[in-house]
């Protein structure tokens, strides 16, 4: 199955079953996607420019609310994407795929920056 931020689109006929059985492509479900994209560009966008500013505390709390959102998967595509060459095209400019680039960011998706 294939990503992204608004609709799922199969690759095999398992993954057509399960986006039919679990209907991953209700309207409900694909504005709720579009909303959470466009809510981490721009809690991305902030975070950098919370640590150009060396406001690294609040920078942190970003990066933690990103990885607490109920749609983490438009953000974990994001980050699977950011490294195509042409990856501004589809994440909202080069300012996110820049925020994307902080390795900070690898640490949190893998669980070991997380804190509670």
């Amino acid at each position: 199955m294939t990503v992204s931020p608004s609709t799922r689109t199969a690759l095999t006929r398992r993954g057509t079953v399960t986006i039919d059985v679990f209907g991953l492509n209700r309207q409900d479900l694909v504005n709720a996607r579009i909303a959470a994209f466009d809510c981490m560009c721009s809690v991305l966008r902030d975070r950098r420019r919370l640590l150009q500013a060396g406001d690294a505390i609040r920078a942190d709390r970003l990066a933690k609310s990103l990885f607490d959102q109920p749609f983490i998967d438009v953000l974990y595509t994001m980050l699977r994407v950011r490294h195509h060459p042409r990856a501004e095209l589809v994440l909202d400019g080069p300012e996110v795929v820049e925020a994307l680039a902080d390795p900070a960011l690898d640490l949190w998706s893998t669980g070991s920056g997380r804190r509670r």
